[in-house]
């Protein structure tokens, strides 16, 4: 489990500013995610919530897509049961890595053949009897039997139209495939798999029901396959499978570290239909999952369904005592023997009316009450999952509690939004930034409840190479509206302005935290612990109030550069015009090739610089990687070809080229040329230490002085497609980057003259425009 360590202040802190102490972790359980190979439908649902549009028959097929229905009809047309190409029936959809050394000899078997009286579920699928297997998957066994709790749920994930299993008599209308919907980082996706399962001695390896019913293991194999393998499902916590099986927000809170008012969360939780999952561990030893004297099981997850204070008076107390009704998902006889237990006597101080209004019943079903205070002393966690309002749970309770939500996604790029914390002052600010206006609540308060979850995407593909989830976090500002005519804030916002509240760094897939905020404007910054690592995440803001968020970035825009000195590029033309004439020839006009022995000869200094800068970052990545020669075919090709890129010589003919030839004349040079040395001056400015490269998020800065305003999501993409390994950006890198940008920018101008910032393009003529610049 991670280790937490709350943030401290520095010593001597800067004006309003606010330091993060590091976290450390004596493991990572399920901290990371797997991303499937398989490419999945995006699931719709109607008005209601509640069911899935299927695909236009109609229409060609989505490529590489895997259609449920298009998948069946042909299975039945053709009498043949489905078989998953995307998820084989072999090692590899077991194995993270598989090697000779985990090879499992598993048998791959239909339900039918496992057990001739198979079906798919009975008739309520609320009560069942399912075992772990021998995947550490355990999390997801809760999730599963919580979502049982709320059939609209359930059938959101598990369809209702799959197939039944017809207890081995093959019906005209089985073909082996079935389907699953799972919610992923905002969107859901609907899963194909076929029903073979890997079986060892006849009997399934993994989740595997007490009885004849499939759904479980049908339902653990989709989702290892939306993760990519069976063994990418070992490690994780009930909340993340919640997660993915609504689409709601979680929360996490240890009993012993709760907040003061966790009776109100969860009472507020239960009237909004929230899941729960309550766990306390074995501490005498032995196995995993034991009973406790009190009757309580340790080792998996209970639910809580009611929460309700009631009235008692006793001989010795009279008073209002908080109650909470718990299920044992599997549903049987383990229950709690405690006080408020099914035959304790503090109910024969509970007067009829109180009793029907907590639908009291006392049978052997697993449900039963208990004090919040014996909850506390027995229970060691508690995960709490919020339905958003697209929920057909939700959608159907007309005046009850609604979540107010709004999402963004985001990504941190190596010298772009890769700011790291608050530790790191001068590229904090440089952090995707939010802004989010939380209305006041109507009954009166002056606090609004809020809920932050970070979620950072598909770091379990990473688990097999050693790279678990990055230590991340946010903080949280209050601000006035005018202080957000600055788009983003600078790091002068954040040296003199305190946090209204920020959450631990941590290293978990998801971090979340509540607060109770006055109503206003704040920015939200989403950041790691340390400054240039990257990552995707999903940041979303639950309130009980409407709230909106924005993201606060540049608006894209062009202008004139800051640095220009016209004298001093007038100087640098005049002796070029020979030059220019010696190679262009009779025609008076160069083609790329011919441009670019113009332009490595003119910037022979800068292209040396940056080449040897090149030569050296290849040869130190090539040394480290083992004993290679450094005379490789690859240095002699990147030597044999220095000077400016084929690519960019071409571009740069593209950008000034208005009549298509292919080949610029003089006047378009000798605009060219200035323009490169506007964009030399600009570099050799933002150049600090005279290196030949910018440093990380300098490109952003210079590219602004060379008159293009850009938002995060450009600037990211051009840090991913021009910068180095450690983010450096070279010489011609930069100079090409600016062409490709004013290209763009003539290109979208020339159809924008309206100047509405939309414009439209055919096919074919999106094709030629974007192929020729």
């Amino acid at each position: 489990m991670p280790i937490v360590t709350r943030a401290t202040k520095p010593k001597e802190p800067v004006a309003g500013a606010k330091n993060v102490a590091a976290v450390k972790t004596a493991s990572v359980e399920g901290a990371t995610l797997h991303q499937s190979k398989a490419k999945f439908y995006p699931a719709v649902f109607d008005d209601e919530g509640r069911y899935f549009l299927k695909p236009d028959p109609t229409k060609p097929p989505m490529p590489g897509i895997q259609e449920y229905y298009r998948l069946r009809e042909e299975c039945l047309s053709k009498g043949t049961l489905f078989e998953d190409p995307d998820f084989p029936a072999d090692e590899s959809s077991i194995h993270l890595t598989p090697t000779p050394c985990n090879h499992t000899h598993y048998k791959w078997l239909r339900p039918q053949e496992i057990d001739p009286d198979a079906i798919f579920a009975n008739e309520t699928f609320s009560r069942f009897a399912v075992q772990q297997g021998a995947l550490g998957d355990c999390w997801l066994l809760a999730a599963a039997a919580n979502l049982t709790i709320f059939p609209e749920l359930f059938h959101r994930v598990v369809p209702e139209d799959n197939d039944a299993i017809r207890g081995g008599r093959k019906g005209v209308d089985y073909a082996g495939i079935f389907h699953f919907r799972f919610w992923r980082y905002g969107q859901w996706y609907d899963v194909v798999i076929d029903d073979r399962l890997p079986t060892k001695d006849g009997r399934l390896v993994y989740i595997q029901s007490t009885r004849n019913e499939f759904w479980s293991a049908l339902l653990e194999k989709a989702y290892a396959k939306l993760f990519g393998t069976y063994e990418a499902l070992i490690g994780g916590s009930a909340s993340e499978a919640m997660e993915d099986f609504t689409g709601g927000v979680t929360e996490m809170y240890t009993l012993k570290d709760a907040p003061e008012n966790l009776y109100d969360i969860i009472e507020h939780g239960c009237n909004a239909y929230a899941m729960f999952a309550c766990s306390l561990s074995n501490k005498r030893g032995g196995s995993k999952e034991s009973s406790t004297p009190e009757g309580l099981i340790t080792g998996h997850a209970y639910s809580i369904t009611k929460a309700q204070v009631v009235d008692i008076k006793t001989p010795k107390f009279q008073g209002k005592v908080k109650l909470l009704r718990l299920r044992n998902p599997w549903g049987n006889d383990k229950e709690w023997n405690g006080a408020w237990s099914d035959q304790s006597s503090e109910w024969k101080f509970i007067d009829d009316a109180t009793k029907r209004s907590l639908g009291l019943t006392f049978d052997n079903d697993g449900e039963f009450w208990m004090s919040f205070a014996d909850f506390q002393k027995y229970f060691e966690k508690i995960e709490m999952c919020h339905l958003t309002p697209d929920c057909p749970i939700i959608k159907q309770s007309e005046g009850q509690f609604k979540w107010k939500t709004s999402a963004y996604e985001g990504e941190w790029v190596k010298g772009s939004t890769a700011g790291g914390c608050i530790n790191f002052m001068d590229t904090f600010w440089r952090n995707p930034q939010y802004v989010i206006d939380i209305a006041k609540p109507e009954e009166g308060n002056d606090q609004s409840t809020v809920i932050v979850s970070l979620i950072q995407k598909n770091r379990r593909s990473k688990k097999n190479k050693g790279i678990n989830c990055l230590t991340i976090g946010y903080m949280m500002y209050r601000v006035d509206p005018s202080e957000i005519q600055q788009k983003p804030l600078d790091a002068t916002f954040f040296k003199s302005h305190r946090s209204a509240a920020d959450t631990n760094f941590i290293n978990v897939r998801e971090n979340t935290a509540r607060f109770n905020v006055e109503p206003g404007t704040y920015v939200i910054v989403p950041s790691t612990f340390q400054k240039n690592d990257e990552g995707e995440f999903l940041i979303r803001v639950f309130s009980e109030t409407p709230n909106k968020m924005i993201e606060n970035d540049s608006p894209i825009g062009i202008s004139e550069p800051q640095y220009v000195d016209a004298e001093e590029i007038q100087k640098q033309l005049v002796p070029l015009e020979k030059l220019f004439h010696d190679v262009a020839g009779e025609d008076g006009e160069v083609d790329w090739l011919e441009l670019k022995m113009l332009l490595d000869r003119c910037f022979e200094d800068d292209i040396a610089k940056a080449s040897e800068g090149i030569r050296k970052a290849y040869l130190s990545g090539v040394k480290d990687k083992g004993p290679v020669k450094q005379e490789t075919m690859l240095e002699r090709q990147y030597l044999s070809d220095s000077g400016f890129s084929k690519d960019a010589c071409r571009s740069m003919v593209a950008m000034l080229d208005a009549d298509g030839s292919g080949k610029l004349g003089l006047s378009e040079f000798q605009k060219l040329l200035a323009d490169i040395s506007t964009w030399k001056a600009i570099f050799k400015q933002y150049d600090y230490d005279k290196n030949g490269h910018l440093n990380p998020f300098e490109l952003r800065d210079a590219l602004e002085s060379a008159g293009f305003t850009l938002n995060n999501r450009i600037i990211n993409k051009l840090m991913h497609r021009y910068c180095s390994k450690e983010g450096q950006i070279w010489f011609d890198d930069f100079i090409t980057c600016a062409v490709k940008i004013r290209t763009m920018f003539d290109i979208f101008n020339a159809r924008d003259k309206n100047n509405k910032k939309e414009i439209s393009f055919g096919l074919e003529d999106w094709i030629a425009q974007t192929i020729y610049s």
